[in-house]
């Protein structure tokens, strides 16, 4: 892990990853320039990313926002390469409480990347980046 990511974690974090040797699959520092605006989702802190094969599953989410809770962060990403399916979507309507976590307001997003779905040219592909249920980088 880097040092500056280490630097800006909590004793009880660091501890966490030394005797339960469990981290997220990506984590950062957001810290925007003074005056720059910023997606009300979005919070200056830690960002902790995890990505996943498949489709979202109800113990991805719960691995998100352990890791959350765990490092308090107010930025949980939870990323796949496939769809949502209809029936977690039903399930999280029905149950919109379980991608709230217990830090601040912050909730467990959900993006979905289709690296192969749109191609530029040049044979480069662009991707396509689709977010369940709402964008969390939204301005608006």
């Amino acid at each position: 892990m880097p040092r500056e990511v280490k630097q800006r974690l909590e004793k009880d974090a660091l501890y966490y990853i030394r005797v339960e040797k469990l981290v997220p699959d990506l984590m950062g520092y957001f810290q925007p320039n003074e005056g720059t605006k910023i997606p009300h989702r979005i919070q200056s802190g830690l960002i902790i990313v995890e990505v996943k094969s498949g489709p979202p599953r109800i113990r991805h989410i719960y691995q998100t926002k352990m890791y959350s809770e765990v490092f308090n962060s107010q930025n949980p990403f939870l990323i796949t390469d496939a769809d949502i399916s209809v029936e977690m979507m039903q399930f999280l309507s029905d149950h919109s409480h379980i991608l709230n976590t217990s830090v601040g307001y912050s909730r467990v997003s959900i993006g979905t990347h289709h690296p192969s779905k749109i191609s530029v040219g040049g044979g480069m592909t662009a991707g396509y980046f689709g977010w369940y249920h709402d964008n969390p980088f939204s301005l608006e």
